[in-house]
């Protein structure tokens, strides 16, 4: 398993990239009030074009990019690749990307595409069956994850 890096959202505007561990409490030199709300675990398992595919995560609430997904090489074909993110309460929309347009074609049944929360909540479980794009949009707050889209 590939694994690609570590977002923190430290702030309204600030993103750290690779320099703290988040675990849903304080980060190591912010702000209390700035601790992530929820670690979302995001794994792709690449097929053998790997160069088509590629995906972001945008916080809605204020139109950033909090996370993203792209150049995978064909050196990546058949990987999973794994990112976690740190975030805060808010809405999100992910959107996977396929160039080609057919989708992840595994040879292997089960999920490909999967989000899920550090404490094992499933927001994304997909096959990988999809043509251009597959777009889910949800929000995190005190009560938890809720869906605003079912894929």
């Amino acid at each position: 398993m590939k694994t690609l890096r570590l977002f923190c959202i430290q702030s309204f505007l600030t993103l750290c990239l690779g320099l703290f561990i988040c675990q849903g409490t304080t980060l190591a030199n912010s702000n209390p009030d700035d601790a992530c709300a929820e670690v979302l675990n995001v794994s792709i398992t690449l097929d053998a074009n790997a160069d088509e595919i590629s995906w972001t995560l945008i916080n809605t609430d204020i139109y950033n990019k909090v996370a993203d997904g792209e150049y995978y090489t064909l050196e990546d074909n058949f990987e999973t690749v794994s990112t976690s993110v740190c975030v805060l309460n808010g809405c999100y929309e992910f959107t996977i990307y396929d160039s080609w347009g057919d989708g992840i074609a595994c040879q292997e049944e089960g999920d490909h595409i999967t989000i899920t929360t550090e404490s094992g909540e499933n927001i994304l479980l997909s096959n990988g069956q999809f043509e251009d794009f597959i777009n889910i949009e949800f929000c995190i707050d005190q009560n938890g994850i809720t869906l605003q889209n079912k894929v």
